[in-house]
């Protein structure tokens, strides 16, 4: 990923190559990448990841405990 990252492949690119990350990452990297908001995207991804692992372990519990 590097050498691709050095020869001037974007960092999306050189991630989807690979399949790294789920698209839906790659999507706010490539848009980090474009609008200077790589910061601000990537904490929404990650928000948005802790709600669906939330969500899931919340399933799971209501199994247990029922």
């Amino acid at each position: 990923m590097l050498d691709s990252i050095e020869q001037g492949i974007s960092l999306s690119q050189s991630l989807s190559l690979i399949k790294a990350l789920p698209d839906d990452v790659i999507e706010y990297i490539d848009l980090g990448e474009e609008t200077g908001r790589m910061g601000e995207l990537l904490m929404r991804s990650a928000n948005n990841y802790e709600k669906l692992s939330m969500e899931a372990f919340e399933r799971h519990m209501a199994v247990i405990v029922a």
